[in-house]
């Protein structure tokens, strides 16, 4: 899943002696990034690819890193991230992979979600792959039937006559998981982030490593 979905053209598996790659620090350039930005403990070598068919070394660092990924995140961060990056990382500009997921309609009630659900707000499940945001009338429909209720649930109190009562409301509102749906992994995203949580080359000491 990891070659099939190209994540090789974004992100290197190489990490780099601490005598190159630039690092800024109090105005002043230091060496080393690669170490200092904690994407792991020490270079790769060759040894670290014996088992590899293919070595996924990468060409290229439009995003960080992976050598050494799978201490850095949690599973459940994995999947977030791989759904859609800027529900972790506003910034980034990484693709999302929601078509790794499936958007299922709960079944049984609020209880009855699946324990692999991911944990993201509506905001983000709606429209997978995008932020969602309810147009005016659709926000002012679910102030007028709910917004009291969840005044209550959220234990805030937003004037509902007010336009920025109204967006206070709704900004509690987006980040709360949607009542009727959740969005799971299918196994292809399974296997894309037990993958990625178990990349740790330098977890190793190896004598050839060192500076």
């Amino acid at each position: 899943m990891y070659i099939a979905n190209g994540c090789m053209y974004c992100h290197s598996q190489q990490l780099r002696s601490e005598k190159f790659g630039n690092w800024w620090e109090d105005g002043e350039m230091k060496t080393g990034a690669d170490i200092k930005r904690g994407w792991g403990t020490r270079r790769t070598v060759s040894r670290d690819y014996i088992y590899d068919q293919p070595a996924l070394l990468g060409t290229m660092r439009t995003g960080p890193d992976l050598a050494a990924v799978g201490p850095r995140y949690s599973e459940e961060w994995q999947h977030r991230h791989t759904f859609n990056p800027r529900a972790v990382n506003g910034w980034s500009i990484m693709p999302s992979f929601a078509f790794l997921y499936s958007r299922e309609r709960v079944v049984g009630g609020p209880g009855s979600r699946s324990p692999r659900a991911l944990n993201l707000g509506r905001e983000w499940t709606v429209d997978p792959g995008y932020r969602w945001r309810p147009s005016d009338r659709e926000w002012r429909k679910v102030a007028a039937e709910q917004g009291e209720a969840l005044k209550q649930r959220y234990g805030i109190a937003a004037d509902l006559s007010t336009d920025g009562g109204r967006k206070q409301l709704l900004d509690y509102w987006l980040t709360t998981p949607e009542e009727d749906f959740q969005v799971v992994p299918t196994g292809e995203a399974e296997a894309l982030a037990a993958y990625l949580v178990a990349l740790n080359k330098t977890e190793v000491p190896l004598p050839e490593a060192k500076e």
